[in-house]
């Protein structure tokens, strides 16, 4: 029997300390997938800043191009060269600041009134203390915004707009467009005055995919969920790169 009981023992005590091993092999396994993930999910975030960075600057260099020209080039022109499926510019606009003594020459040059968006219906727009309508966009697509649409009537992007005029730094502009499904990203920048603004739409797919890698090597977006919002429409991400899933739960890990 004390033999018995030894074998008994000796072989509980394994089992105990074979479990706690393989125990403390998954914990430690499980703490280095965590610390991966935060590390993927801190370069991930670096580098959508570093994208939209880039997009900014580019954008100031595309203003100044558009504006300091000898002969000003048409926005057709700068159209071809910089909406590519290359590139995360989905289209370019052009945004005039209108004064209301202004309205009716705005209106008449552009052949349009100055409008704004109702359950999807363009209205008239009512009278307001200014109006930043779009004089002329491209590509004219299906997602063109139409001529004469009134932004200094969406949500907040009139103070953006405001900013940037009074800037020379381009300024990012979140927008979601009343009857419309989905936000909006674009960069507003002054041209060569404080009345006029350049708009650039971007492709906020582009900014989260995968870029192209030499083979053997991937993106650390590969690896991490990246959901975006902004302090303006807390109730609806920006920007994720997994649209087609639930929102998550869970706090984030980075």
């Amino acid at each position: 029997m004390n033999r018995l009981s030894s074998l008994v023992i000796s072989g509980l005590l394994s089992v105990g300390l074979l479990s706690a091993e393989y125990w403390l092999m998954i914990n430690d396994e499980r703490a280095e997938l965590i610390d991966r993930q935060h590390y993927w999910g801190e370069l991930s975030a670096e580098l959508l800043r570093v994208r939209v960075q880039a997009m900014l600057d580019h954008s100031a260099v595309l203003a100044q191009s558009l504006a300091n020209s000898p002969q000003p080039r048409s926005l057709a022109v700068l159209a071809r060269s910089t909406i590519r499926d290359d590139t995360p510019f989905g289209g370019l606009g052009i945004i005039e600041y209108v004064r209301p003594e202004q309205r009716e020459a705005f209106e008449s040059r552009v052949a349009n009134s100055i409008r704004v968006l109702q359950d999807r219906h363009l209205a008239p727009s009512p009278r307001r203390p200014l109006y930043y309508p779009i004089s002329s966009y491209l590509p004219d697509d299906s997602n063109a915004l139409p001529q004469g649409l009134d932004l200094g009537g969406v949500g907040n992007a009139r103070r953006k707009m405001d900013l940037a005029r009074h800037s020379t730094q381009p300024v990012l502009m979140p927008t979601t467009l009343p009857g419309s499904n989905g936000s909006r990203l674009d960069i507003v920048v002054r041209l060569n005055d404080d009345n006029t603004l350049l708009l650039l739409n971007l492709r906020k797919d582009k900014l989260i995919q995968d870029s192209q890698r030499e083979p053997g090597t991937a993106s650390p977006l590969r690896h991490v969920r990246i959901v975006a919002w902004t302090q303006e429409q807390p109730d609806a991400p920006l920007l994720d790169s997994q649209p087609t899933r639930p929102l998550p739960s869970m706090p984030p890990l980075y």
